[in-house]
């Protein structure tokens, strides 16, 4: 894959921030791999060593959120319990 093809339909710069950023992550987990093959050439994509591992993880990320999203109270629920205990630690 060309790297540009990435940004082509993208008309919302934080959009291609965001897309830019996440290909930076995939490049460092080495599920993404770059390369030109000729000097002034075309960026390529293509998958990394770690991609397929990097599917799995992927997975596990998608049952979080998705986890995430049916239970949306518990991440408030949390922070509450956060603060009563740095209050406790503050009166000790």
């Amino acid at each position: 894959m060309v790297f540009t093809a990435l940004f082509e339909d993208l008309k919302d710069r934080p959009l291609v921030i965001a897309t830019f950023m996440a290909l930076l992550e995939l490049i460092r987990r080495q599920a993404v791999r770059v390369w030109q093959d000729e000097r002034h050439g075309p960026i390529l994509l293509g998958r990394g060593d770690r991609f397929e591992a990097q599917e799995a993880v992927t997975e596990d990320d998608d049952a979080i959120v998705q986890a995430a999203e049916n239970d949306g109270g518990a991440m408030d629920e949390m922070d509450e319990v956060d603060e009563i205990g740095q209050g406790e630690e503050r009166g000790k």
